[in-house]
């Protein structure tokens, strides 16, 4: 015998499913992760460390001279190199296009913009040394190094991870520590160059 459908069980036939027209974004926090992990992806597909050191940096010819740059940690963003002065971190941030590179010194939450040039004779002798010189081929992570990278991807203690160069796990540790620092200095970067170039139509 047919029973009648108990009135009060929902009929899923009913149930309505949208679909968004907006992009899907992901929030800042997730990104710096996706890409951190990424990172990693990439350098586990590397052969060997040296291949790892050279995909960990940009070389850029500045009068005639190589140097050595972290290649940027997001699409759009410019090359930079992390290092201390006086007990403050710097940045020095080269927009390529054309050559622009600006120093910035602080630390939490206030920065100070020091100097916007494109002489390469001004730029070379801000650089630290450490830019003129290549990666060693077999700079093998630390442990202290592979600690802070499991803690900052929220992987286990005993996950297994590729053999990896020193400046890989910089790199990945800088994609997350750098998240909420390097965009708003980028952004004062365009705009002081943008207000460099008016000053000099003026």
């Amino acid at each position: 015998m047919a029973h009648a459908p108990n009135k009060n069980t929902p009929n899923k036939s009913l149930m309505k499913i949208l679909h968004s027209t907006e992009e899907f974004q992901l929030s800042r926090s997730r990104t710096k992760q996706r890409d951190a992990h990424a990172i990693l992806q990439r350098a586990a597909h590397e052969p060997d460390l040296a291949s790892q050191a050279r995909s960990a940096r940009n070389i850029v010819v500045i009068g005639g001279v190589p140097t050595h740059w972290s290649p940027p940690l997001y699409a759009g963003g410019p090359c930079y190199i992390s290092t201390m002065a006086d007990g403050n971190q710097r940045f020095i941030l080269l927009d390529s296009d054309p050559l622009n590179v600006a120093v910035y010194d602080g630390r939490g939450d206030l920065w100070l913009g020091r100097v916007l040039t494109c002489l390469p004779e001004l730029i070379l002798a801000i650089l630290p040394k450490h830019a003129f010189q290549p990666l060693g081929n077999e700079a093998t992570a630390s442990a202290p190094q592979l600690h802070a990278l499991r803690r900052l991807l929220n992987l286990p203690a005993d996950h297994a991870l590729p053999k990896l160069h020193t400046a890989v796990v910089s790199r990945i540790i800088d994609r997350v520590a750098l998240a909420n620092i390097l965009p708003p200095l980028v952004t004062d970067l365009r705009s002081w160059i943008e207000a460099s170039v008016d000053e000099h139509a003026a």
